[in-house]
Formats: structure tokens, sequence, C-alpha cells
């Protein structure tokens, strides 16, 4: 069964990244002229689509636990096929934003479920490697996805890539069926009532997430202050609302208890710093290559083609290593290398020589993709199995948190009152991109240590950290 749920959650993932998810990003220029509104608005359409991941994400997780499983990647398939026709048909941009919302939620159904099934159902010992699959499968998807989407966008307008992703979608619910058995309740799980839902608890983090990382956005955009500051506190008033909420709660939708595991805090607070660190460099590398250096997009674009393609090959290294060494040894060593691409980037210079770019690229290219599988894998074999389905969904909300957060740095302290032209390079973009580099780096150095060693010290002694079920790691 293990076997077949990972075949269909590799091939539903490829078509995640390579379709209508993240070289989407590429259509929003076509997406703002067949509106005809500006740039800012249509960029929402994305926007809106990673809120709904984000916020649907520890909801959906507590569904996988409480209903029949096929009958969840059915209904996520059904109606993410929907809504894509919806977008298809409607001639509102607005509406289509508010159907990407809700489509990412409904993807979040086959997503995890099948994850959960293809990840769980194999031995801690070997889930390395099919983390590290499904981390090659993504890298893949979003290798194939930016140049398919301008070629579909361009030749044949961007709602085929809606119409190519339903009919793939349509197909995948017979294979669901033919392949997997039915997948009853979690053993132990009586019939659910209401109250097993949380609903409160569900819409506090929905709300909470949603303001807190559309305040980041937006601040990122250079709207104004005073605005973006009131919607970020407020959600994270919300949050600590939830977090009351959640404590107080019979059924919550975060056992909170888990974070009490070795391998679970480290795995989570690991997370938050990968985020960050990604975010600021997918943000400060093209602001630094573009008005810092003065390159064209497609320059740009060539040299930052490398950040990815080196992410099968590390990714499926990272799982085997993690697999044989144990997740904490990779990390340290992801960490060691992803510090060395970042730190060369203040030395390069404001005419710095391809090669020099490249090889920094590629170091960070291979530092985060390590990162990213062997802290995943950290969390899936610390995770009790009866909770399993709290590491995907912790590990993607907290790293999209810390990648808002990362570019809300860059967009901040990249600004440069010097005004001098871009043609040719700014030095002031330059300097300012490479003290971010610099600093940030040594941030996330010290916070890589401090993850690895703080639960040692918290937990020594404590039996519960080590978890009912689940790993220290």
């Amino acid at each position: 069964m293990a076997g077949r749920a990972l075949l269909l959650s590799l091939v539903y993932q490829a078509v995640f990244f390579a379709g209508t998810t993240m070289g989407l990003t590429i259509a929003v220029p076509a997406l703002s002229e067949d509106f005809d509104v500006s740039l800012t608005v249509a960029a929402w359409v994305q926007i809106a689509y990673f809120l709904g991941l984000i916020a649907g994400s520890f909801p959906i997780g507590r569904m996988t636990v409480l209903l029949e499983r096929r009958s969840l990647i059915t209904f996520g398939l059904l109606g993410d096929i929907i809504l894509m026709v919806g977008i298809i048909l409607i001639p509102n941009i607005y509406f289509v934003i508010v159907l990407r919302f809700l489509s990412a939620i409904l993807r979040l159904f086959p997503w995890l479920v099948l994850q959960i099934e293809a990840i769980g159902g194999f031995p801690p010992e070997h889930r390395g490697k099919i983390v590290g699959a499904h981390i090659v499968v993504q890298g893949v998807g979003m290798l194939i996805s930016i140049p398919l989407v301008g070629y579909v966008t361009e030749e044949f307008g961007w709602r085929w890539l809606f119409i190519g992703t339903s009919s793939v979608y349509a197909a995948l619910i017979p294979a669901v069926w033919l392949l997997l058995p039915r997948m009853p309740r979690q053993e132990g799980v009586s019939r659910p009532k209401l109250k097993d839902f949380d609903l409160l608890g569900s819409g506090l983090v929905m709300i909470g997430s949603v303001a807190i990382i559309t305040g980041l956005q937006l601040f990122v955009r250079g709207d104004v202050p005073p605005t973006v500051l009131l919607l970020f506190f407020a959600g994270v008033a919300v949050l600590g609302l939830f977090v009351w909420v959640e404590l107080r709660s019979s059924t919550p939708i975060v056992p909170f208890f888990l974070f009490r595991i070795r391998g679970v805090f480290s795995g989570a607070t690991q997370a938050s710093f990968i985020g960050m660190i990604n975010g600021t460099f997918i943000l400060l590398l093209p602001v630094l290559f573009i008005s810092g250096y003065g390159w064209s997009l497609a320059h740009t674009s060539g040299i930052l083609l490398f950040i990815n393609i080196t992410r099968p090959v590390s990714a499926l290294l990272a799982g085997w290593l993690a697999d044989k060494y144990g997740s904490a040894r990779v990390v340290t060593l992801a960490a060691i290398v992803a510090v060395a691409g970042q730190v060369l980037v203040p030395g390069l210079g404001s005419n710095p020589a391809t090669r020099a770019v490249l090889l920094a690229v590629i170091l960070i290219g291979i530092g985060h993709a390590f990162l990213q599988t062997a802290n995943l894998r950290q969390l899936y074999t610390s995770m009790p199995q009866s909770f399993l389905h709290m590491a995907p969904t912790t590990n993607l909300v907290i790293m999209q948190m810390g990648v808002v957060i990362g570019q809300a740095v860059v967009a901040a302290a990249t600004e440069t009152d010097t005004g001098s032209s871009l043609v040719g390079g700014d030095p002031g973009v330059v300097s300012a991109a490479s003290t971010i580099a610099l600093v940030v780096s040594v941030v996330f150095a010290v916070a890589m240590v401090v993850t690895q060693v703080l639960p040692w010290i918290i937990f020594r002694g404590d039996r519960s950290a080590s978890g009912p079920g689940g790993g220290s790691e």
C-alpha cells in the first residue's frame, strides 16, 4: 500500500509543482492584461494561493485523522477541478483570487493524505529516502514549471494551464480508487463529532496566519506601513488567542505537547530559520543581480536556474545520508554548505565574475535542498505515528512564515535613496544586499547551532522528549 501511495503522491506533486503553483507567477503580466488590472492586483492570484496553503494546513491535517482518507483525496481532487473550471470561465479577477485561495485549501486534502500514507507507510529508518524522492519531484517540477508556464501562456493563453492541470487531476481520481484500498479512520478514533473538528481553533489559526502573512507581503510590496503594522500585530494577537484556546481544548488541531519531543522541537524551530534564509535569498539575489549588477532579466534567470538544478541529486543524497547518519548530522553539514555560499555573496564586489556567482548560487542551492530534506525527515521520524499529519503541516506553515519574514527583511533593507540609475548597476544596492547576505548568514549559522543544542539542554532527563512512539532524532 505504501508503494502505491508513494507512486500517486509523486505523480500528484509533479503536477502540483509543474502546473499552476510556483510557475504561475510568470503568467501574472498576462493575467493583468487579460483582466485589465494592475500587476499588484494580478499578483494576488498567487499570494492568495499560498495564503490558502498556510491557512488550511492544520485544520485539514486534523481532518485526515478523523475521516476516511481515500474519500478525502477524492473530495479534494473533485473540488479543485470544479474551482479550476470556475477560474477558467469567470471574467472577474477578484472572484479568481477567492477561487485560488479555496483551491489551495482543497489541494491540501490529496497533498497531505498521499504524503502521510507514502512517507508514514515506510519504517522510520527509510523515510529519508522517501522524503528525498518527494523533494526531487518538487525540484524537477519547479525546473519544468517556469519554461512550461511561459510557453503555454505565450502560445495558448494562461487558461490552458488550468485546463491541463484539471485534466490530469480528473485522471487521478480513478487511479486513486484502483490503487488504494479504503483507508478507514486512524485506529482508536471513534466516529467524529462536531466538537472534534475544533472549529474555533481552525478559524483562529486561519485568520491569524492570513493576517500575519498578508501584512508581511504588503510590507514587502511597499504598502502604507501603519496599515501593514496594524494588520500584522492583529494577526499576532489572533494567533496568541489561538494558542490560549488550543491549550484548553480537549481536541486541539495543534497538540502543543508534541513540541516537547526533542526532534519535533528541533525540526519546527529549524524550519522557521530555513524558511527565513530561503525567503531572504529568493528575493535578495534577483535584487542584487538586476538592480545591483545591472544584469538583464534573461541573464539573471539563467544564473538563478542553478539554485534548483542541483535540487534533485541533492535531495536524494540528503535523504540517503539522513537515513544512514541521522538528520541532525546532515542538517549541520547542509548549514555549513549553505552559509559558505551565502557569505561568498558579500565578497563578490560590484562587477563579479560569472563563475564566482555560479559557485555561490550552486552552494546555496545544494545547502538549502539538503536542509529542507533532512529537516522534513527529522519531523517525520520524530513525530508519533498517530500524529504523523503534523509533520508536513508544521513544516509548511512555519517554513512559509519564515520565508515571508526573510523577504520583508530584504525589502526593507534594500531601499535606497541614492537616486542613481539602475543602468550599469547601483552601488548602493550592491552594498545593502551584501550587508544583508552577511548579517543574515551569521544569524542563520548561530540559530542552526542553537536549535541543535538547545533541545538537549531543555529536555535533559525528560523522558517525554522522545515522544510516545516517536524518536528524538
